[in-house]
Order: C-alpha cells, then structure tokens, then sequence
C-alpha cells in the first residue's frame, strides 16, 4: 500500500495560505480494499466554516508550477477549503477519477468552498475528465478558465449537490496526440 496524498493542508481558510509549488508527485494511485481507489497529489482541507469568498486574493492555498503523474486526482478538496490551482501539467492521472476534483458535502459538514482553476495542461493517454467539481450547496463558488487539455473526449464534468445551481466553464479542448 502507498501513500494516499502527496502534502494534505488542514485549516481554517480564512487564515490558512501559501504555495505548493516547483514539484512532482508521481505514482500515488494505490487501491485500498476497504476505502477503494486513493491516491491525491495534493489534498486541502477546511476547518468547516463557510468563510466568505475572497476570489483573486492572497487568501489562500496556491497549488502553481507542479508535475502531477499517474495520481488519482492532482488535487482534492473539502470542508470549506479554498485553493487556487495554476500553471500546473498533469499526465495520465489515473482510473477514470477527475485530474482536478472538489468536493461537495459528503462525509465532511460542508464541501469545498472556492477554487480558480486556470492555465494547466492535462494530457492523458486514455480520454478523462479534467475536472469534477461539485457546486456546493447553497453557494456557487468557483472559477474554470481556460487551459489545455490535449486528450480529453469530456473537459470538465461538473456535479451539483443543489440543483438549482448553475455554472459555466471556459475550458479549450485540443488534440495534440493519437490516442490508441
């Protein structure tokens, strides 16, 4: 059995931030019999509190400038967490799980909060989602603009947990490789 994160982030948002950058996280997919597929580069986790959003701020967890391969998600978030996730390249993540994932409420009080997700590139040989990212409920929080996603057949899967959300995302979809 491996590690199922590469760095985890506990914290309340209001106050926890800095920067993940200039790393590689490679080959942290491993199978649990009894939590089934693990496996995060980086995993950033909320206090539980609902903080008010502070999109284009200082104020929060930057994730920029890193190599994520054969992860399950490059990055994962709850409970309230913010994350900003830039100028990073994922390839081959694993299974068919999400190379950008936030999480709406489940086994935590409360899902993700905020995030802005822009300029990555996310090359996989086999077609994957680039992004699954559940709208937390009430709250319609987040940022999808545009980077580069050579090989997917379906960019960004978007969930809601309150149907009434709604969200667009601005993602560009290209082919720059045969997939076999």
């Amino acid at each position: 059995m491996g590690p199922s994160r590469g760095i985890e982030i506990h914290g309340d948002p209001i106050v926890t931030r800095g920067v993940i950058y200039l790393n590689t996280f490679t080959d942290l997919y491993y199978v649990d019999p009894t939590r089934g597929a693990l496996g995060y580069g980086v995993v950033v986790y909320g206090s539980g509190t609902w903080p008010p959003l502070r999109l284009g701020t200082a104020q929060t967890v930057f994730i920029e400038d890193n190599t994520f391969t054969r992860n399950r998600h490059a990055v994962a978030s709850n409970n309230g967490s913010r994350y900003v996730f830039r100028f990073n390249t994922i390839i081959d993540n694993r299974e068919n799980a999400a190379a950008i994932d936030a999480h709406g409420r489940g086994v935590w009080p409360r899902g993700s909060r905020q995030y802005e997700i822009y300029g990555n590139t996310v090359d996989n040989v086999v077609p994957r989602s680039a992004a699954s990212v559940p709208i937390p409920y009430p709250i319609k929080s987040g940022i999808y603009t545009s980077g580069t996603t050579p090989s997917l057949t379906a960019p960004v899967r978007a969930s809601f947990c309150n149907p009434d959300a709604r969200v667009s995302f601005n993602s560009t979809v290209t082919t720059s490789r045969r997939i076999r």
